[in-house]
């Protein structure tokens, strides 16, 4: 019988990194609903709108520079 062998990373990789990200997850939810609690629903809107352009150009120019890394073969 043959086995298949996978590769897991190891634990102790990055330690407590996993608890982190839950904790900022949760902290973000949290301050969220706080601002939609102070500002408003056409403030939030706004906001948020703001944000998720930001965040989106961030990702998606870091791609671009990837594929461009890519395409010319990291020369």
């Amino acid at each position: 019988m043959a086995t298949t062998d996978t590769y897991q990373p190891p634990d102790t990789l990055l330690p407590g990194m996993r608890q982190f990200g839950l904790v900022a997850a949760a902290g973000g939810l949290v301050l969220t609903g706080v601002g939609f609690a102070m500002a408003g629903l056409d403030r939030f809107y706004e906001a948020y709108l703001v944000a998720y352009t930001f965040w989106t150009g961030l990702a998606l120019g870091s791609l671009a520079l990837l594929m461009v890394q890519h395409l010319t073969g990291g020369a």
